[in-house]
């Protein structure tokens, strides 16, 4: 996925230079990804929450657009974060989080102390996350848990039940947002919102649940996000 990199006006004075670049999340302070980072004379660099007012300040005149945008970056958002944090593997989630590939086998001891190692930046990057689009304000006996798990404190939180009321939320979410397809033009920031989303829940290679539901009940949307994509690759 590329920005572009020409301006119609092919001057030295309108030229065009954005680019996307994979960082760590300790280039941020609060260790949350995305960051923008823009100016030339004088560098700004904007945090994810700033980025999310600028675009939620664009559709604060329609009230339908600023509920389903906020359903999004809420309980689709919780879905998604909890079904990566407790239903995938290790081995998935670093390659969805982090720069690492997801292999197939443990084979040599350097494997085997790769895998050790791997282990132990999962369940950092599992805390980091956490911390993300205020997760850890809606759902602090989550959060809680998984301290307590990662400290061999007792674990006082039914998962599973939590998993599945995050997830029947979600379903509904999904389902409603059929509606919003219909667009003449050039997509809006829901639209991309919406297509970034089924995106990243159809990219996952592992059958978590709420993939499965994606792509056997959400055929329309999955079109969508592909359709929408197409717009934006080279």
């Amino acid at each position: 996925l590329v920005l572009p990199t020409h301006s119609q006006e092919q001057t030295p004075s309108h030229t065009c230079n954005h680019e996307m670049l994979v960082l760590s999340r300790l280039s941020n302070p609060d260790e949350a990804l995305p960051i923008l980072v823009e100016g030339y004379k004088k560098r700004i660099i904007r945090s994810t929450v700033a980025i999310s007012e600028i675009m939620r300040s664009r559709i604060l005149d329609d009230a339908e657009q600023l509920m389903y945008y906020t359903l999004l970056d809420t309980v689709l958002y919780d879905c998604w974060i909890t079904q990566i944090l407790f239903c995938a593997s290790d081995a998935q989630f670093m390659e969805l989080y982090s720069c690492q590939k997801l292999s197939d086998s443990i084979v040599t001891p350097l494997d085997v102390e790769n895998s050790l190692l791997q282990k132990l930046s999962a369940k950092s990057l599992k805390i980091s996350l956490t911390k993300r689009n205020k997760f850890q304000f809606r759902h602090r006996e989550i959060v809680k848990s998984m301290q307590g798990v990662y400290h061999n404190h007792h674990n006082s939180v039914n998962q599973e039940q939590v998993l599945n009321v995050l997830f029947e939320n979600s379903k509904q979410v999904l389902l409603g947002l059929k509606d919003m397809l219909k667009s003449d033009g050039q997509p809006t920031y829901l639209h991309l919102k919406i297509a970034s989303y089924i995106l990243c829940i159809t990219n996952v290679k592992e059958p978590i649940k709420l993939k499965t539901f994606v792509e056997n009940e959400c055929k329309e949307l999955v079109q969508f996000a592909q359709d929408t994509l197409k717009n934006f690759v080279q």
